[in-house]
């Protein structure tokens, strides 16, 4: 516990020492007689305070100490017998959210705890402040919440849908310990799909697909769950061109939940053909089926990204047990994953295409992008990239810092005068720049 003087506090005693002090160099009884009932009152209300203090009870609850990155948690603070006005310092992470009076001596004090970052903190104490009656001292008082805040990333989110979508059973850990809130898939599907498609064929049911494709009558007359699947109309395919690249956890994860979301939208809308294009590797291949591009991307982006950048607190999120059998489901499928891989990129192929989608944080491999902007400048297909907010935030120094920002103004520049439309992925959404 510690007191201190509040600023009206530190005025009234500044003044009253100004007084005591006029009152003996000039040889006034009155000041001086002032001077002392303004001292009196000063340690009544200091000595009042510290009696009253001692009887407020403080109480707190956390409502759930495991939260999506994109969420906030939350803090109550019920006090009990308490006289005395008081507030709370609020610090980072937390933001007020609202004081409600229970009755003459209680309130009940609601916080927001918002993180900017994956990983885990620790809240030990609160500061609560205490007011006198006339506002000359404020006590500083800690109330404990020694309560520990598990905060997911976002891929393991999309992880566990990839894991549900390829085997009916989602990831011990994050997705089952909890639910979080329903992200959206991605808001680009008129890239990706035409909503009026042509009619393919009815089928069964598979965990991924979209609710709305049910074929109530086939379902009826079958006794389970049918699709009605639908191929796009149009140009011969898409090509989905990604950089796997990327320079710290922020933006490693903002970069695999948009693969993960992308390659599900694909997955769940049957875009077929479909070519991708690894911008670092230089490698593009032509998929027919969209789950063997699920698998093979998931895989991809699992070796590459999740185990080289995120593993350092990976089994903090994800049963370890899960993870593993779903490595084993991807590496079992991926033997018949069936693909063509075509050698070069070749101009020709973007007469085929109706549409192009770019995944990429810029700052690396920036002259490649460039390089694949330029061969698509004067086609006349949708052009999207997508792309993470201040990627430069995970470089080390303030100078690099500077000159990632330039370099993806740069880019982002370049995207736009090509005719792309950009997105910029934020948590739990993304937003056109």
């Amino acid at each position: 516990m510690k007191i201190k003087l509040t600023p009206f506090g530190a005025g009234l005693t500044s003044s009253v020492i100004f007084i005591f002090l006029t009152s003996i160099f000039i040889k006034d009884l009155f000041l001086l007689i002032l001077g002392l009932a303004l001292m009196i009152m000063i340690i009544i209300d200091y000595f009042v305070a510290i009696y009253l203090e001692r009887r407020c009870f403080f109480e707190t609850y956390v409502g759930g100490d495991r939260i999506w990155v994109w969420e906030s948690g939350r803090i109550e603070i019920i006090s009990r017998s308490c006289l005395l006005e008081h507030d709370i310092k609020i610090v980072r992470p937390l933001t007020l959210k609202m004081i409600e009076k229970i009755d003459r001596d209680s309130h009940r004090i609601v916080l927001d705890v918002r993180f900017e970052y994956s990983g885990t903190y620790k809240i030990d104490v609160l500061n609560m402040i205490i007011y006198s009656f006339l506002k000359i001292f404020q006590i500083h008082r800690h109330v404990a919440v020694n309560k520990t805040f598990i905060v997911y990333p976002e891929y393991v989110y999309w992880l566990g849908r990839i894991a549900y979508a390829l085997s009916g059973e989602g990831l011990e850990g994050a997705s089952s310990s909890h639910s979080g809130g329903s992200l959206e898939m991605l808001s680009i599907k008129s890239l990706l799909r035409t909503v009026a498609g042509e009619y393919y064929e009815t089928r069964e049911y598979v965990p991924g697909d979209e609710l709305r494709r049910i074929d109530w009558k086939a379902t009826a007359r079958a006794l389970k769950m049918m699709i009605k699947d639908l191929r796009e109309l149009g140009g011969e395919g898409v090509m989905f061109a990604y950089d796997p690249r990327c320079s710290g956890s922020y933006t490693c994860d903002s970069i695999v939940s948009t693969l993960f979301s992308v390659a599900l939208t694909i997955y769940q809308e049957k875009i077929s053909p479909l070519y991708v294009y690894n911008i670092y590797e230089k490698k593009i291949y032509r998929y027919k089926d969209p789950e063997r591009f699920l698998i093979s991307l998931a895989e991809d982006v699992i070796m590459k990204i999740i185990m080289n950048k995120l593993s350092k607190d990976l089994y903090e999120y994800v049963s370890p047990s899960e993870f593993k059998k779903l490595l084993s489901l991807l590496e079992g499928s991926l033997k018949e994953t069936e693909y063509i891989r075509m050698k070069d990129l070749d101009e020709k192929l973007f007469t085929l295409l109706r549409g192009a989608l770019i995944v990429s944080d810029v700052l690396n491999g920036s002259s490649y992008i460039i390089d694949l902007v330029n061969m698509m400048k004067d086609r006349s297909f949708e052009k999207i990239a997508i792309v993470p907010e201040k990627p430069w935030i995970d470089l080390d120094n303030l100078e690099d810092k500077y000159l990632g920002y330039k370099t993806y103004s740069y880019v982002i520049n370049d995207l736009k005068r090509s005719g792309f439309k950009i997105y910029v992925k934020k948590k739990g959404g993304f937003e056109i720049l």
